[in-house]
């Protein structure tokens, strides 16, 4: 598994590929069910299979008295790495990027960086400034950009 540090700062690019994405942070039962389908459906297209995660996690920045964080990044990289993706993709993430609208980030990122043609998030995925960004907006935007939205069920 490679591991991109600082995916947006690089210049690193996929003409195709199918992606998970989120914070991933303890790698529980139902992130570790969306990342293998990430895996499955990217071998099935013979295609590279990406995990796009963020570092620091999202609500560490956004929340600055958050004090939930389950496990390190290196720890992270692990559960992933078990998993079999091609690659992980981290993103720093800092007030300047969560300001990021959500057509931009699918745009910028998953169209255009990593070539997206299947995408796999879990069924509360929230992403973009002020969370606008839905799994319901992935579907509808991935239909117009020639990607499929994989929506993963809560998992009990």
């Amino acid at each position: 598994m490679d591991i991109i540090e600082d995916f947006l700062a690089s210049s690193w690019k996929l003409p195709g590929s199918v992606v998970g994405v989120g914070s991933f942070d303890g790698v529980h039962l139902a992130h570790q069910q969306l990342i293998s389908q990430a895996v499955k459906r990217a071998r099935a297209r013979n295609l590279p299979s990406v995990v796009l995660t963020f570092e620091p996690l999202p609500q560490e920045v956004l929340n600055p008295d958050f004090d939930g964080r389950l496990c390190t990044l290196e720890r992270r990289l692990k559960a992933i790495e078990t998993l079999g993706p091609t690659q992980v993709c981290l993103i720093r993430f800092d007030l300047a990027f969560s300001r990021t609208r959500p057509e931009e980030f699918i745009d910028r990122i998953l169209v255009n960086r990593l070539g997206i043609r299947e995408l796999c998030v879990g069924f509360n995925f929230r992403f973009g400034h002020q969370a606008l960004g839905t799994a319901e907006l992935l579907e509808r935007v991935g239909e117009l950009r020639g990607f499929k939205t994989n929506i993963i069920e809560k998992v009990l």
